[in-house]
């Protein structure tokens, strides 16, 4: 199974918008254990709109007030990870300073102030079949680019 998602952004914290998003993980996570449950062999990837560690972000003082950054979104993300997924773009890099998301204002691009958002989980069968991962960071240097470059990864049958 191969799924594209787009987690809410959940901003701003103190909202309805924020409780929303945790509760819509939580389902997620339900989800994901009942295809863990039943042996199904999956990858889900999109933009998650949390970066999970704090080397995800490229200063987490400027987000310690985003939900992208917010300590319960961490901890639910890391619940679904602890179900048995992995993180596939940390399997094949290690470099703190790999984002996948870069406001249009501040020249955030140019300086390379970005954050790790978007994100590959595969259950364990899955992730022993990718054999690569990487981001296309010169896909923001084109004319109208998107906020987000794309994250890839190859997957051997």
């Amino acid at each position: 199974i191969i799924s594209c998602i787009y987690v809410p952004n959940g901003n701003p914290i103190n909202s309805e918008k924020f409780e929303y998003k945790i509760k819509w993980l939580k389902k997620l996570k339900e989800y994901l254990l009942v295809l863990l449950n039943s042996n199904d062999n999956f990858l889900i990837g999109g933009d998650w709109n949390i970066a999970p560690k704090n080397d995800d972000v490229y200063d987490i003082e400027k987000f310690s007030d985003d939900a992208i950054c917010h300590f319960q979104s961490k901890s639910v993300y890391r619940e679904i990870e602890n179900l048995g997924l992995v993180d596939i773009f940390r399997v094949f890099n290690s470099s703190k300073d790999e984002y996948t998301y870069f406001d249009y204002q501040r020249n955030s691009w140019l300086h390379r102030l970005g954050v790790r958002i978007d994100h590959f989980l595969a259950s364990p069968y899955v992730a022993e079949k990718i054999t690569s991962s990487g981001i296309d960071i010169d896909e923001r240097g084109k004319a109208k680019p998107s906020d987000h470059v794309p994250l890839w990864c190859k997957l051997e049958s």
